[in-house]
Order: structure tokens, then C-alpha cells, then sequence
């Protein structure tokens, strides 16, 4: 029987830093993706100042720093036929690439004792009983593509960390169906800030739009990123192709067309994805998202990252909370691994911990979500900050642990 201790599902940031911690505690841990690694992943590819501390912890804040990601320094919000509202961050964030923070992450766990394995895609994992095989104890089957053929593994735990496509049993975003939603990123060369016009490098730029907003932000080697979600709604308005799509909403909102217009084509095409995971139809770009991971059976994967609850993308903080799920997560399996707790047990815990922790700012980022969706709440939005100047940080904290 090829059985591991904890099976790890999707190698972004909440999986490889759980698999790292487990690793790292002497447990055999089997870390699955179904992508080839390097690879790039929809993401605004912000790193929050909360982010600093849990790479520290995880001993990447080194190579992070060596990847020479932007220093963000300012958040920007600009919405069209308004002022914008230029703020300081409490501290530095960061602009770096999934594709490089998400190699960084799983090199790690490698290094920590991790058997990582690019291209396997679980299809199913369900529980065995006790007396399964030679097993006294409960175990997970899990049904793996990989490039030689079909695999069965078996793992005493698994942590499902498959983002999006394992929010089957996840809250949305937002207050209605997340297939109403449209996702797309691309990368683009960004003008060096001392031949730029703008006097407001280091931002972290937000643009509101009517059924969406847009954010930019610059990463290493000199790119920056464009990530923007949309209602379905607004996607189809726009021949549901990314680049009609952003040549309307640049259109719309004339702050964003400038900011467009100091950045030229890269040489990667466009990703895109419905809010849930999976692909959508038709878009002219690469699809993000798979099948979810299904657990029958009476018990049930350990769901971090965004597979277990994902704020909105707005806040800004997607990767901080991952890592911290990560860290909860870990204490949990730890405990079970060690004969300290049963799995329900251990699963349970870790939900009511992590849940207590996020719900005000997982409320906070729905109501700023809701409301950047609509041109109207969002100028009230953007006259109340500039009315009154800690509105935005008091919004920037609540939206933080």
C-alpha cells in the first residue's frame, strides 16, 4: 500500500506552507498539484505587510526578498469622474508573482522533507474504514492522474488546498452565486518610475468600474500585474473576451486607461476564470481552475486557503490568510498525527478556530466588495474617504486579523 501520513491537495501558498510544517515535524507528507511547476495562477500577486511575518516563520523571507519583488508602499483607489484617493500603507507591501512565490513555497516544503508532485490530479479522495489493508486506523483513497496513468494513494490525513476549485462547501465572495463571476490577469512591462508622469509610484491601484473594479500592481522584472473581476453579467457586455472586455472597461473609467496607457504588452496571454473555479467558456484565455476535490465517506479533508473561505479579492490579503490558514491547519493535523485528537476532531477544531478569527473580516470584505461593484456606493465610498482620511484605514484594518 503506498500510504503517506498527510496528503496534500494544490501546492499554492496554503499548501505548501502546511506541507512544509508537517514535513518539517518528521511526517511523510505527499504534496499534489495538478499543474507543472513554475506556473503562472490567477492572483493580483499582493503581498500584504501581514505577509512578511509567516514568510519569516517559514524561513522565505530571504529568497522572497532575493526575487526583488515591487515595494508597494501606497494604496490608490480611482474611480472615474472623481478625485482619487491616494493612501500610505501601515507598512510595505509587496508585488511578486505566484509564479515565482508559489516555486519558492513548494521548494521549501521539499527542502523540509515533502514529496512534491507536479501534474497529479486527484480526482476523488473517500474514507477506508479501520481494517482497510494492514491499516488500523481510518484512511483516505485518493484517485490521482498523473502523466504515467491513473494512481491510488492512500493518507492517513488530507488537507484539501486546491483554491478555488475546492470551495464546493465554501462561503462566496459575495451575498450570490460565484459562477456570476468573471476573473482575468495578465502581466504587462511597466514604464520605469523616473520616466513615468505620475508622481505616486509603489501603489497598489484600485479601479472601480460599473459591475467590477480592476486592480495594478507592479511585481520583479519590471511587470506589473492586472487582475479585474466582473459580473457575468458585465463580462458578456464586453464579448466575454479579455481584451475587449478591458478595452471597455478602460473606456469607462479614464483613470484606468491612463494607467493602462503606461504599461505596454507582455509577452504571456491572459488567464481567466469564474469566481468558483472553473473555466470560463469561450474567453479567448487560458482557463484557471479543475474539478473539485470530492470526500465521501463520513469524514472530510481539512480545507485551507481559499478552498476553506476566501475574502474578497479587493482587501488585498488572499496570501496572508492562506499562510495563516496554513499554520492553524498544521497545530490541527499535528494533533491528530500524533495520536492527540481523532480526525473529526482535529477538523473540527481547526474550523471553529480559523472561522473565529476570520468572520468580521470576511463581513467587511463583502460589504467593500458589494459596493466597488456599483459606480454609485462606490463615489459615496470614495467622498466618505475623502471626507474623512481614517476611513480608509479603519477599512484596511477591519479586513485584517
Amino acid at each position: 500500500m503506498d500510504l503517506v501520513d498527510l496528503a496534500v491537495i494544490g501546492a499554492g501558498p496554503a499548501g505548501s506552507a502546511l506541507a512544509m510544517r508537517v514535513a518539517s515535524a518528521g511526517w511523510r507528507v505527499m504534496l499534489l498539484d495538478k499543474d507543472a511547476f513554475p506556473r503562472d495562477k490567477l492572483c493580483g500577486e499582493f503581498l500584504s505587510p501581514e505577509s512578511r511575518a509567516y514568510l519569516e516563520d517559514l524561513g522565505l523571507e530571504a529568497p522572497v526578498a532575493a526575487a526583488r519583488p515591487a515595494t508597494i508602499t501606497h494604496l490608490r483607489i480611482a474611480l472615474h469622474g472623481a478625485n482619487p484617493v491616494l493612501r500610505e500603507l501601515p507598512a510595505p507591501g509587496r508585488g511578486l508573482s505566484r509564479r515565482m512565490l508559489d516555486l519558492l513555497l513548494a521548494n521549501r516544503a521539499t527542502e523540509s522533507g515533502a514529496e512534491f508532485l507536479a501534474r497529479h490530479h486527484v480526482r476523488a479522495a473517500r474514507e477506508r474504514p479501520a481494517g482497510y489493508g494492514t491499516a488500523r486506523e481510518s484512511l483516505f483513497e485518493l484517485r490521482v492522474d498523473q502523466p504515467a496513468g491513473p494512481r491510488l494513494l492512500h493518507a492517513r490525513a488530507v488537507a484539501d488546498a486546491s483554491g478555488l476549485a475546492g470551495r464546493r462547501r465554501a462561503r462566496p465572495v459575495a451575498r450570490r452565486d460565484p459562477g456570476a463571476f468573471v476573473a482575468v490577469q495578465t502581466h504587462m512591462i511597466a514604464i520605469p518610475a523616473d520616466e513615468r508622469s505620475d508622481d505616486h509610484p509603489g501603489c497598489v491601484e484600485l479601479f472601480p468600474f460599473d459591475g467590477g473594479y480592476c486592480g495594478v500592481n507592479e511585481i520583479e522584472g519590471g511587470r506589473a500585474t492586472i487582475c479585474a473581476l466582473a459580473t457575468r453579467t458585465r463580462w458578456k457586455r464586453d464579448a466575454a473576451r479579455p481584451a475587449a472586455f478591458m478595452a471597455g472597461v478602460a473606456r469607462e473609467n479614464a483613470w484606468l486607461g491612463a494607467r493602462l496607457g503606461q504599461l505596454s504588452e507582455g509577452p504571456g496571454g491572459w488567464l481567466a476564470s469564474s469566481a468558483c473555479g472553473a473555466p470560463a467558456h469561450d474567453s479567448g484565455a487560458t482557463a484557471q481552475g479543475s474539478s473539485a476535490t470530492v470526500t465521501g465517506g463520513g469524514a472530510r479533508a481539512l480545507a485551507i486557503g481559499d478552498a476553506g473561505a476566501m475574502i474578497a479579492p479587493a482587501c488585498g490579503d488572499g496570501i496572508s490568510m492562506a499562510l495563516r490558514s496554513a499554520e492553524l491547519g498544521a497545530a490541527s493535523i499535528l494533533a491528530y498525527l500524533a495520536g492527540e485528537d481523532t480526525w473529526k476532531g482535529s477538523v473540527s477544531r481547526f474550523e471553529h478556530r480559523w472561522r473565529g478569527e476570520i468572520a468580521g473580516r470576511l463581513r467587511v470584505g463583502r460589504c467593500i466588495h458589494e459596493v466597488l461593484l456599483r459606480p454609485g456606493p462606490a463615489r459615496l465610498l470614495l467622498m466618505a474617504a475623502t471626507g474623512f482620511p481614517p476611513l480608509t484605514s479603519l477599512l484596511f484594518r477591519s479586513s485584517r486579523g
